[in-house]
């Protein structure tokens, strides 16, 4: 059902908090009033919570709407309303507070408010950026007034002096290019500034050095030949040169692919030879799993 047919005999309002409220009863002696606050009303379901809210939650108009402020006792409508300038004393207070911490505006009639660029182009600047930018004190005399100069006829907008944006870069990179050509075959290459970083030391020489000698990926025989013929994948350890990729099962005959590692493993606990173990392997469906040994659990 809709929520204006349940709650249709109940006055609508809202409190300070934004909440749309449903009056129900005010009790003058505790200064509180009784209300549903509908949580979710569509056609076929309907949610609602009964609450209490003391009237300080509630605005001295919308308490006059809803008939409670003529029900409330002279004292309880005093206090009120102290409450209400009370409020509002600090409001103010912290406005004057925050205008004071604020800089006078005297102190930026000499900041000029526009910068024209040698391109022609006007920039609207505000004069605690110009301040902050052209570090000055705020004090109008002939040193103040020459940094202005100075500032102003460095400046250049963005369309002259495009500004790099993002992440500023590790100071400690700075000799470190973004990227260098092989030398071999000329490519441009992009290169990791950490790792040049860590392998030269930060150190010019090094940097030089590593930067002329640059072989691309392809041109570089220490980096990844092993991929440029018919195998692919992680390059094999030095002791698993030659060692068998597939054995065939005595049992049924099949082929089964096997990792060294573990042949090793496996002819350790059996007690035998990798060649006997090999000669004689048996896969998992003609009895080859080796049991391993139950753990006792601690009691």
């Amino acid at each position: 059902m809709d929520a204006d047919i349940l709650f249709g005999e109940h006055e609508p309002f809202l409190d300070k908090f934004g909440r749309e409220l449903r009056f129900i009863k005010f009790f003058p002696n505790v200064n509180r009033i009784q209300c549903w606050q509908i949580n979710m009303g569509t056609v076929s379901s309907c949610n609602a919570t009964c609450m209490s809210i003391p009237v300080s939650e509630v605005s001295k108009k919308v308490l006059e709407e809803i008939g409670v402020w003529q029900k409330m006792s002279s004292e309880s409508r005093t206090a009120f309303d102290q409450s209400e300038q009370q409020v509002k004393a600090t409001v103010i207070d912290r406005m004057k507070q925050a205008r004071k911490a604020r800089k006078p505006r005297s102190e930026y009639a000499h900041i000029p408010r526009e910068i024209t660029c040698p391109c022609g182009k006007v920039d609207k600047i505000a004069p605690g950026v110009f301040v902050k930018k052209a570090n000055l004190l705020c004090i109008n005399d002939e040193v103040e007034q020459q940094k202005i100069a100075d500032f102003i006829a460095s400046y250049r907008c963005a369309e002259c002096v495009p500004r790099r944006r993002g992440r500023q870069r590790n100071p400690l990179y700075k000799d470190i290019p973004r990227s260098v050509p092989c030398s071999k075959c000329g490519k441009d290459c992009v290169i990791n500034a950490k790792a040049v970083y860590e392998q030269t030391k930060g150190k010019k020489p090094a940097i030089k050095k590593y930067c002329d000698e640059y072989l691309c990926r392809k041109c570089n025989p220490e980096w990844g030949s092993w991929l440029k013929g018919k195998r692919r994948g992680k390059k094999c350890k030095p002791e698993n040169e030659g060692f068998p990729k597939k054995v065939k099962c005595i049992g049924c005959g099949k082929e089964i692919s096997i990792v060294p590692d573990q042949i090793r493993k496996k002819a350790k606990r059996m007690k035998v030879t990798v060649e006997h173990l090999l000669a004689n392997y048996r896969c998992r469906s003609c009895g080859g799993v080796v049991p391993h040994k139950k753990r006792r659990k601690k009691k």
